[in-house]
C-alpha cells in the first residue's frame, strides 16, 4: 500500500512501544522530507499520560519547524524551547533527538550539518527498499538518508542545519 508524504514535511516519531503507558519520550526521531519550496511546522504536546492534571495547565508544548534557506543553500530545522511543564517520570528535561534527512532527488547532497551552530558528524545510510516507512531506524525505502543525533535540553531552542551542494 503506498504511503504519501508531503514534501517539506517534518514528522516527529517515537520509538516502538506496546502501549502509550510504556512509551519513553526521552528519545525522538524527526523524519524530514526536504523540499526547497516546502516548509512545515507543528508542536509536540506532552503531559503525564496518567492523570487529568493537563486540565489544570500541567502539560508542555514544544514547537518545531522546517524550511529551506536559499541564501545558505541549507535546510533549517528549529525545535523551540518547551512551554509549560508537568510532573512525573515522563517529564524529561534532556532528550536524545535524531533527525533523518531523506536525500530525495531535488534536495541536493548534504555536505555538512550543524547543531546549534557547531558542526557535527553525520551518518549516511543507503536506500533500503525493504525498510518500513516512518521507522525510527536510519534506513528508508525512498532514498538514502543522512542522520544526525544529539542530546537536547527541552528548555532551550535547538537548531539543526543541513548544508547542501
Amino acid at each position: 500500500m503506498p504511503l504519501f508524504v508531503r514534501l517539506g514535511a517534518l514528522i516527529p516519531l517515537a520509538y516502538e512501544a506496546r502501549n502509550t503507558k510504556e512509551q519513553k519520550w526521552n528519545k525522538l526521531v524527526f523524519d524530514f522530507y526536504p523540499d526547497k519550496g516546502g516548509a512545515d511546522e507543528g508542536y509536540l504536546y506532552e503531559d503525564d499520560g496518567e492523570t487529568t492534571a493537563y486540565k489544570f495547565g500541567q502539560f508542555r508544548k514544544s514547537g518545531y519547524a522546517a524550511r529551506f534557506d536559499q541564501e545558505e543553500n541549507a535546510y533549517v530545522i528549529t525545535m523551540s524551547a518547551a512551554e509549560g511543564g508537568f510532573e512525573g517520570e515522563r517529564a524529561y528535561h534532556v532528550r536524545e533527538i535524531s533527525v533523518k534527512f531523506h536525500c530525495l532527488k531535488d534536495a541536493g547532497t548534504v555536505r555538512s550539518v550543524t547543531v546549534n551552530g557547531e558542526e557535527v558528524p553525520f551518518k549516511r545510510t543507503k536506500r533500503d527498499t525493504g525498510a518500513f516507512p516512518l521507522d525510527t531506524s536510519l534506513s528508508a525505502p525512498d532514498a538514502y538518508v543522512v542522520g544526525v543525533s544529539f542530546l537536547a535540553d527541552v528548555a532551550k531552542e535547538q537548531s539543526v542545519v543541513f548544508f547542501c551542494e
